[in-house]
């Protein structure tokens, strides 16, 4: 409901943007455990496996800054 209320008002791009934003900052903090299994159990170098979950977690922020693109385009009626 917060995202929401962020994106009352807001163009579809500037929508985009905080969803992206919001969506890659909820998913760094549920993936941090990959950085774990990744040096522990993978042996990737601890930056390495840093600079990989921030990649997978901007991914992931797209699905999130699309979805509020499309709530700002359709509105509810």
């Amino acid at each position: 409901m917060p995202l929401h209320w962020a994106l009352d008002g807001k163009s579809k791009a500037r929508a985009f943007w905080i969803g992206w934003l919001s969506g890659t900052i909820a998913f760094t903090g549920m993936m941090a455990r990959v950085v774990t299994a990744m040096n522990t159990y993978g042996k990737v170098p601890l930056a390495i496996s840093y600079g990989l979950m921030l990649l997978l977690t901007a991914y992931l922020g797209l699905y999130v800054g699309l979805y509020s693109a499309g709530a700002v385009w359709f509105p509810d009626p």
